[in-house]
């Protein structure tokens, strides 16, 4: 009978401990890294072989939307509502909600499990500043590569944890993500995978791709895509700009009242962004961003 040491024992238990939460459960497809650019075509095609890993394909259907927006708005100026607010902050659900109604009404897409918006704002803070509270949003200890956060999980869910690690599969500046979500009440609980993209530097600005790649067991969520896009400005101020999809969640029950409650409310995207940019401010001026207390 053969027999494994004590030495091969501890190696082969390290190896299996070296992926956490984020990586444990992302579709492993071998050594493919990333486009170094964020093009639709560039990105759909390297990402294929994950978001169909399980005979499920997770590609968003906004895919084309959302990138449209990206390239429309990588190099532009913040809009003129921006400078119009008193937040510095300026929500289009519109846009989205019409793109959503006519995928809806060409079969494209099931009713009623779509949200998202597309938010400016300027905020005071480095691009440095602004993108590590982002990846604190997904996970990332402040000055740390890895780990876990407890970001503030309103409006929909009073508890929420993420996990964030980097993917070497995927070369450099490619993460993994774990959202776990619960009490939402109606809104049931959410655990889901997302591969995150980081591209730029701290003097050109940075963009962020976050796209869902499937569950953790049991998910209403079936696909979402968003991407990021931050700017200096100059005099320490940011340009941060964002269009997100979500799908899966049902509001239907309610039907078009819940389109604009839940699915493309202004008030609620707006107040998100808002939280963040208090986010930003918080390390701005204290060099940290505190846990919240909804340990799950």
């Amino acid at each position: 009978m053969k027999t494994i040491s004590l030495l091969t024992l501890a190696l082969l238990a390290s190896q299996t401990a070296l992926a956490g939460p984020a990586l444990d459960g992302i579709p492993d497809v071998g050594n493919r890294p990333a486009p170094a650019e964020l093009s639709k075509e560039a990105y759909l095609r390297w990402a294929e072989p994950i978001l169909n890993a399980t005979g499920v394909d997770r590609t968003s259907p906004f895919s084309e939307h959302i990138f449209a927006w990206y390239e429309a708005n990588k190099n532009s100026a913040l809009p003129d509502q921006v400078n119009k607010d008193p937040q510095k902050i300026y929500a289009d659900v519109a846009t989205p909600r019409a793109e959503t109604i006519a995928m809806e009404n060409a079969g494209t897409i099931e009713k009623y499990i779509a949200a998202g918006g597309n938010v400016y704002a300027e905020i005071q803070g480095t691009t440095d500043q602004v993108l590590e509270a982002t990846l604190f949003l997904w996970g990332k200890p402040i000055g740390k590569t890895e780990g876990k956060t407890k970001p503030e999980a309103q409006p929909t869910h009073s508890k929420r944890a993420d996990y964030f690690e980097p993917n070497a599969k995927w070369g450099p500046g490619a993460f993994a993500n774990l959202e776990i979500r619960k009490n939402g009440g109606i809104v049931r609980d959410l655990s889901d995978h997302y591969l995150l993209l980081v591209r730029g530097d701290s003097a050109k600005g940075y963009d962020v791709l976050m796209q869902y790649v499937g569950p953790q067991g049991q998910s209403e969520t079936s696909a979402v895509l968003a991407i990021a896009v931050i700017r200096p400005l100059g005099n320490g101020k940011t340009s941060h700009k964002i269009a997100s999809r979500y799908m899966g969640q049902s509001y239907g029950i309610l039907g078009p009242i819940g389109r604009d409650a839940m699915g493309f409310n202004q008030t609620k995207v707006k107040g998100i962004e808002k939280r963040f940019t208090d986010y930003v401010n918080e390390l701005r001026t204290t060099g940290k961003i505190a846990d919240q207390t909804n340990e799950l």
